[in-house]
């Protein structure tokens, strides 16, 4: 009788489940649709994506891109996330902090010059 209860709970174990094996690595998991299970910026809801993105961008009057900036983390053997501002790719929160802290800076000297200008503009009633 016992070898009929071990056969009957190796021919159970060996059933599909129809859930993901908790020892398979990340990139063979299914993934169900929603927000990405990885990533909480990536914005890519098909079940089971491997690449990871994101993207913001700050738009003129007329449409068109003043900056942009987003995440990627592509599948493969490099698959290494990087944050992007414009062209340059960022692969460490650090290097991110220092690019925008000179944004920063500029945007605050921006508003500074505005401030002059204008401000001389109707001290000179031009």
């Amino acid at each position: 009788m016992r070898a009929n209860t071990v056969k009957a709970a190796m021919f159970g174990a060996l059933q599909p489940t129809g859930r993901p094996h908790p020892l398979l690595t990340e990139s063979t998991r299914e993934y169900t649709a929603g927000p990405c299970p990885v990533y909480r910026d990536c914005t890519d809801t098909e079940p089971g994506h491997y690449d990871h993105f994101s993207h913001i961008k700050v738009l003129d009057t007329d449409g068109s891109e003043v900056l942009d900036a987003g995440m990627t983390a592509l599948s493969g053997t490099d698959n290494q996330p990087v944050v992007y501002i414009r062209n340059t790719d960022y692969d460490d929160a650090a290097s991110v902090h220092a690019a925008t802290a000179k944004l920063r800076q500029l945007l605050d000297e921006v508003d500074r010059l505005a401030d002059r200008v204008f401000s001389d503009h109707e001290k000179h009633d031009l």
